[in-house]
């Protein structure tokens, strides 16, 4: 059973005060600094003008929860807690949320942006990926098209060679053809000449 009090306080049964976040964040001016820690109310007003950190480091979390920060600045719990314990006014009413609704929505729209920018970044990442794996593959269709282009002009100066060749042994076997003539005509003059020279041979030896 709980008992209600003023400022939107509330005991418990144990006789510990609970409030709700709106409690707490109706105590956010310089002169008036509640903030929660953990689920429960601090009273930080005069602590804050003496807080190691620096009064606008703390004062920047009045009426808000600091459970984070306070984590993050403070790893050893056990010593602060020697500084806290007289703040402690009470703690939140069991059914508020750890942080206040705002925060939340606050949080969950920047894990949102979190989740979309590192989406934004695989992404961005396989875009990459894809962009360098087409460049691979351009170099080798460029280096297949340059293979292909030495191939075929390669064919080119073998066949011009083969048929330079071919000419010049068509030359070279019409000139042998001829020489053959000109050897068979020689051979047939020679035959000739033997020829005549035995019947001039008989000739005169008739007429002797």
């Amino acid at each position: 059973m709980t008992v209600r009090m003023g400022a939107g306080g509330q005991l418990t049964e144990t006789g510990s005060s609970v409030y709700t976040w709106e409690d707490v964040q109706r105590h956010c001016s310089r002169n008036d600094q509640w903030l929660v820690i953990d689920q429960k109310v601090y009273n930080i007003t005069k602590w804050a003008e003496r807080h190691p950190g620096g009064f606008r480091v703390i004062h920047h979390y009045a009426g808000e929860d600091a459970t984070e920060a306070f984590t993050a600045f403070h790893p050893d719990k056990k010593f602060v807690q020697l500084f806290l314990k007289p703040l402690l006014i009470g703690e939140l009413v069991e059914t508020e949320p750890s942080q206040d609704r705002q925060k939340n929505d606050v949080t969950r729209v920047a894990h949102e942006v979190m989740e979309d920018a590192r989406d934004m970044a695989e992404y961005r990442r396989q875009e990459e990926s894809l962009r360098a794996e087409k460049r691979r593959l351009q170099e080798r269709l460029q280096g297949v098209r340059d293979t292909h282009h030495a191939v075929r002009d390669t064919y080119r100066a073998v066949k011009i060679t083969c048929a330079e060749k071919k000419k010049n042994t068509k030359a070279e076997i019409r000139s042998f053809e001829l020489k053959l003539d000109q050897l068979h005509t020689q051979h047939e003059l020679s035959q000739l000449r033997k020829r005549y020279d035995y019947l001039s041979g008989l000739i005169i030896n008739f007429h002797l």
